[in-house]
């Protein structure tokens, strides 16, 4: 019997192939922080003098700015990015918040798992809540307002708000 067991491969090697996806993992190799990835993206996330480093030198906040770099070098179609904000300080924070935008373009999709509800919200064009696994709530931004997001959401995760 020959074939592939998914529970072993890592998120990277099950997107690859898949062509038009990006993924950022959390963790990535030991490898010189500028092997595999255009100097463009690392001036991007602001690691550009960080390039002869090794990523075991990294803080949380610079390997998930790394991991942002590696997934965009493809020019995916689509990325992934589950809970960016982990680790970073201020200044990371907000260079994420730019890169972000920069994604913004009409070229791409972009995935954003995030617990950090403002910071989400002022990114997204649609949103979903998710409850035990399953979407609970889908839609456009606008539907939503400007004010009290916070308090729908507690209806729609409580189960008060009706699902969509």
């Amino acid at each position: 019997m020959s074939g592939n067991i998914e529970a072993l491969r890592t998120p990277e090697e099950r997107f690859e192939g898949l062509p038009g996806f990006g993924f950022a993992p959390h963790y990535i190799d030991d490898l010189p922080g500028y092997e595999g990835l255009r100097i463009h993206y690392l001036d991007e996330v602001g690691l550009l003098g960080r390039r002869d480093s090794r990523v075991r030198t990294f803080s949380r906040g610079m390997r998930q700015r790394l991991a942002l770099a590696r997934a965009l070098l493809h020019d995916p179609e689509v990325v992934f990015l589950d809970e960016p904000y982990t680790g970073l300080d201020a200044h990371a924070a907000s260079l994420l918040n730019d890169v972000l935008a920069s994604l913004k373009n009409g070229h791409r999709t972009v995935v954003l798992v995030t617990h950090n509800l403002s910071k989400g919200l002022r990114l997204a064009d649609t949103v979903a809540i998710q409850v035990r696994g399953r979407f609970a709530w889908y839609g456009a931004r606008s539907e939503l307002g400007s004010d009290g997001f916070e308090a729908f959401y507690r209806k729609v995760v409580e189960g008060r708000e009706g699902v969509r």
